[in-house]
């Protein structure tokens, strides 16, 4: 269905003279893994929203070898994210850069939980990304349509344990996964694939780094805690952002020196999150 939107519409046409005397060949401008790819501003809930430089690499990690979600040319993800929050750039990479498809859900497909049903049906949808709040409001009403996923990721809050049990025991989705990670560190930074034997567990882990990142947890002065103490989570690897736009001084402050890593330059982001390292042979 045809979107009216009342903007400016540019029509270029290749019969225009203008247009027809310049060069038609690829640019071949000079880019590297480590040049800023886009700027994705920070939501604010901690404070005024920052713009976060992500490199090139950054998106490369999290949809090539990630640990959590092998797309490939036979999988249909839903890009429904707004382009404002940094999950759209698993929806949309993902796919694109492993000969997938994505399929567009509209704001009024995507808020109405049977259209959004009718949409993963009609377009053969197999992957999809959700909120942990619509999560929660959606295993109780389309659960029969999100149990038939090959993957499905929630995260951005602490999930619940009960509502993903719950959806494992309508028999899927084939990979049900929670996924952790500040903007800064370019989407998804950890992974937990929910098993139908969790409803031992206290509350839902955040999981384990995805390929090429790299997680500490730190006391006060910097250094390893043991397993089951409690100390702040610090991101290494490619995911991790060049650091805010224009404002160098929070960047320092945010993004510092990795010790623990062999890779020169190599930065970590410090979260402000407390955790703990437990159940280490898992």
């Amino acid at each position: 269905m045809p979107v009216q939107l009342d903007v400016t519409v540019l029509r270029f046409c290749a019969a225009d003279e203008n247009i027809a005397d310049e060069q038609a060949g690829n640019l071949d401008l000079p880019c590297t893994s480590a040049d800023t790819a886009y700027i994705m501003y920070t939501s604010g809930s901690t404070g005024r929203p920052k713009g976060v430089l992500t490199p090139h690499r950054a998106i490369s990690r999290l949809v090539f070898n990630n640990r959590y979600a092998d797309i490939g040319a036979n999988d249909c993800v839903a890009m429904a994210a707004n382009p404002a929050f940094d999950a759209n750039t698993f929806e949309v990479w993902a796919p694109l850069l492993n000969g997938g498809r994505l399929v567009v859900i509209d704001f009024d497909t995507f808020a109405n939980a049977h259209l959004l049903a009718e949409a993963l049906d009609r377009h053969g949808i197999n992957t999809m990304f959700l909120t942990t709040a619509l999560f929660n409001l959606y295993v109780h009403t389309i659960g029969y349509a999100l149990a038939k996923l090959k993957y499905l990721l929630c995260g951005g809050e602490q999930g619940n344990l009960e509502t993903f049990e719950a959806l494992c025991q309508l028999g899927g989705p084939q990979h049900l996964v929670s996924v952790y990670g500040p903007t800064e560190t370019t989407t998804f930074a950890t992974a937990y694939e929910t098993q139908s034997a969790d409803d031992q567990l206290e509350r839902l882990p955040i999981g384990r780094p995805i390929g090429n990142t790299r997680l500490y947890v730190l006391d006060s002065y910097s250094r390893l805690v043991p397993v089951g103490a409690v100390g702040e989570l610090y991101i290494g690897g490619d995911g991790v952002a060049k650091g805010y736009l224009n404002l160098p001084e929070l960047t320092a402050e945010r993004f510092l020196p990795d010790p623990f890593s062999k890779v020169p330059d190599a930065r970590m982001y410090k979260t402000g999150d407390l955790v703990k390292y437990s159940n280490p042979n898992n």
